[in-house]
């Protein structure tokens, strides 16, 4: 192995000969060493591992600068017959003589680099990360659309069912709708008839004989106000003679019971009256909103005949009726004389009106005031 060192001054003393005779005597190199005269002239030979015996000395000593003394021991003297190189420095012990090479290219110099510095060494070759960095990115670009198109099938697979479940949902909601329009058609159905044993065993245990003077009724029980006792209604033209009389009580009958009832309330307009007993009994529901054709029962007194029953249907809605202006219901269901008061119930025991009276001259034609009416002007309900 060779390096060139290039001295551009050879009066100095080197720093780097003795470095280099301190390493070349542990590694064995070899190596030349050149000096420059400082006008382009280059000497130098191979130098040995080997440390010299003394450090080398340069050429003949600079002179003290002036008004400084000479160093003492500076420079150190020749030893006698010391071998000396071309350029006058003395070689170390036990080395030939350095002679010059017959021609030593001057080594090149870099631009902004001293003429000694050593060739810089080639770069080193380029690592292979790049490389493995391209492999690892196609890697995980070729995992990406792996899983994009894992993802995508499975979407498209729970889109399908989710259409195929809404297929089928609308499906069950069509039939719904089938069973609940049969639902309410068999409802309609059944309302127009009555049950009416069923009816009239709800409906009579509220409904009463009244008994005013000389007259005879029907009365039924409509509420139970906060102070106690059972509200009951009837028509005011079967207490009217006794009322006009200055009476304010009546007898009120069930079959094997009798009890007294208090006129609490009266309106000869509308030919209603509301009667009051202290007993408990319960009171019936009231529908403001009859439906022509449906199906009632009629239930009362005539003629003294206790809880007598009678059917048919709502025949009509009247604003009024020949010789009297009022609002009625007509129905055909038979009536007499002992009826009046009475509740005229539809199929669900509710109370559409109040039997009223039979038009004269006529067959089949009754009618009942309205539950609103009597309602509205009694302050009850």
């Amino acid at each position: 192995m060779c390096r060139v060192f290039a001295r551009p001054d050879p009066g100095l003393p080197s720093i780097v000969d003795s470095l280099y005779f301190a390493l070349a005597g542990r590694r064995g190199i070899r190596r030349l060493i050149v000096t420059s005269d400082g006008e382009g002239a280059f000497s130098g030979g191979y130098a040995t591992g080997q440390p010299p015996a003394a450090f080398p000395h340069s050429a003949p000593p600079y002179p003290p600068a002036p008004g400084y003394p000479p160093a003492i021991g500076y420079p150190p003297p020749i030893p006698a017959g010391a071998p000396q190189n071309p350029a006058g420095v003395p070689n170390p012990a036990g080395v030939p003589p350095m002679t010059p090479p017959a021609q030593i290219a001057p080594p090149q110099v870099v631009s902004g680099q001293p003429s000694w510095a050593v060739a810089s060494a080639p770069p080193p070759s380029p690592r292979p990360n790049r490389r493995r960095r391209s492999i690892a990115l196609v890697v995980v670009i070729a995992l990406l659309a792996v899983a994009a198109g894992v993802e995508g099938a499975w979407l498209s697979r729970v889109s399908r069912r989710l259409d195929a479940a809404d297929r089928r949902a609308d499906a069950a909601n069509a039939r719904i709708a089938k069973i609940e329009a049969s639902a309410s058609n068999l409802q309609s159905a059944i309302s127009k008839t009555i049950d009416s044993q069923a009816v009239a065993a709800r409906v009579l245990p509220s409904v009463f004989e009244v008994i005013a003077g000389d007259a005879l009724g029907t009365t039924w029980a409509v509420a139970r106000p906060s102070s106690g006792g059972t509200d009951l209604v009837t028509n005011f033209h079967v207490i009217a003679s006794l009322y006009d009389d200055g009476g304010r009580t009546v007898k009120v009958l069930r079959p094997g019971e009798e009890y007294v009832a208090t006129v609490k309330r009266i309106n000869r307009t509308a030919d209603v009256a509301l009667l009051h007993v202290s007993q408990t009994f319960e009171p019936l529901k009231v529908n403001e909103a009859p439906v022509l054709g449906e199906p009632v029962l009629v239930l009362g007194e005539p003629l003294g005949l206790q809880d007598t029953v009678t059917a048919g249907i709502v025949s009509a809605l009247r604003r009024k009726i020949p010789g009297d202006s009022r609002q009625f219901i007509q129905f055909d269901a038979a009536i007499n004389p002992g009826n009046s008061g009475g509740p005229v119930v539809n199929s669900r025991g509710q109370v559409l009106g109040i039997a009223t009276e039979e038009l004269e001259d006529s067959q089949g034609l009754f009618f009942a005031i309205p539950v609103a009416i009597a309602c509205t002007d009694l302050q009850t309900c």
